[in-house]
């Protein structure tokens, strides 16, 4: 069964939480880096979660207006 989630930087414990399953991270990939560009003004900060049978993708990510 697979699963998909998107976690805000309002819920730090379940963004460790994903972050220490993973076979590595930088600092980069923290919510504390994406909750400071946000503070910043450069947008919506969530970490992006796909799950599938014992395996998932974390991806980070800054939503952002585009201006045309």
């Amino acid at each position: 069964m697979s699963c998909v989630c998107v976690i805000h930087t309002d819920n730090a414990e379940k963004w460790r939480e994903i972050l220490e399953r993973s076979y590595q991270y930088d600092f980069y990939h923290t919510r504390d880096y994406h909750r400071l560009a946000e503070k910043r003004g450069e947008g919506e900060a969530f970490l992006f979660v796909y799950q599938e049978e014992g395996y998932f993708l974390a991806l980070p990510m800054l939503l952002r207006p585009i201006n045309s």
